[in-house]
């Protein structure tokens, strides 16, 4: 029998390199562009309440149809704003910052919404000393732990830990054209041949692309790409959180998290690898579709698929 990535492999185009050039896209909208459209009387919070206050990450509050929501984003910007946010590679003063707003989701009972774009958490040295590592698992405590309904998307890039810190939530809805992986192809090829160059067959391997992800049981939702114009990207992006969070306030909070848990438990699992027709479905244990039959492989398949250099 086929293995879990040779199904996907099959569905799924491009999932590779082709995927991440897509998300890198350079005519996408920043999150400050299209934010005015999607949110109304936006109150951002400041800093991180310990060090310094992070231009990588937004955070705050708002109204999305009359209905109060927190906010936390990445900002990737442009030209001096780019290298000022650090291309959307949030420090540890973002992440902290990031937990101070779903704390403050869950004090206030509001819906807490993250929207990604983002090739990583920035690797300095810097951040390193300021504590990255604790300050991303903090995040993600606070995502998981909040009783309210949470919901993240991927409008972008979803790289690395500095992806999984802000995703951890209900339901992750990813455009198709966006990217979620544990690391970026450059990263990965770095580490494993020592050589970023690769990068490109370092994608073949991770399939990073969002029906990939949908595919293997790590993205719950699947949204067509708008155009890449900020107004109908905000109000496209709207919907669909609108719409997520109406399905996730109808559920009783201790299914809600009991869910939670169970899908963040089995996400990548390769034994729930999702057939072509099955779907993302909505079950007693989490976000699912139908399990094919046989025995199919864990994560040595990735080993398996990587290219000897």
């Amino acid at each position: 029998m086929a293995t879990a990535r040779e199904l996907v492999r099959e569905v799924v185009t491009p999932a590779g390199w082709g995927a991440v050039q897509r998300a890198r896209d350079p005519r996408r909208p920043r999150l400050g562009e299209f934010l005015p459209y999607l949110l109304d009387d936006f109150l951002p919070l400041r800093g991180d309440r310990q060090a310094s206050d992070d231009p990588a990450l937004l955070a705050g509050v708002g109204l999305m149809e009359q209905r109060r929501v927190v906010v936390v984003g990445t900002e990737k910007g442009r030209g001096l704003a780019s290298s000022r946010s650090r291309w959307g590679m949030p420090s540890a003063a973002g992440y902290r910052k990031a937990a101070r707003a779903a704390i403050l989701a869950s004090r206030l009972r509001l819906p807490l919404i993250s929207l990604v774009d983002t090739p990583g958490a920035f690797p300095g040295r810097q951040a390193e000393e300021e504590g990255q590592a604790w300050a991303i698992a903090q995040c993600i405590m606070a995502f998981l732990s909040a009783p309210t309904p949470t919901l993240a998307l991927v409008f972008g890039e979803g790289g690395s830990g500095g992806a999984m810190a802000l995703t951890a939530t209900d339901l992750l809805i990813m455009l198709e054209g966006a990217t979620f992986s544990v690391i970026s192809p450059e990263g990965c090829s770095s580490i494993l041949w020592r050589d970023p160059t690769l990068a490109e067959r370092a994608a073949e391997a991770l399939l990073p692309g969002a029906p990939a992800c949908q595919a293997l049981g790590v993205c719950h939702r699947l949204l067509p790409d708008p155009p890449l114009e900020a107004e109908a990207f905000g109000r496209h992006l709207g919907r669909a959180i609108l719409e997520g969070l109406d399905e996730l306030s109808s559920l009783p909070e201790e299914v809600r998290l009991a869910r939670r848990r169970e899908v963040w438990r089995r996400a990548g699992d390769a034994a729930q690898m999702l057939l072509p027709e099955g779907g993302m479905q909505a079950g007693a244990g989490g976000w699912r579709g139908e399990v094919p039959s046989g025995p199919v492989g864990g994560s040595s398949h990735l080993a398996r698929d990587l290219p000897q250099r």
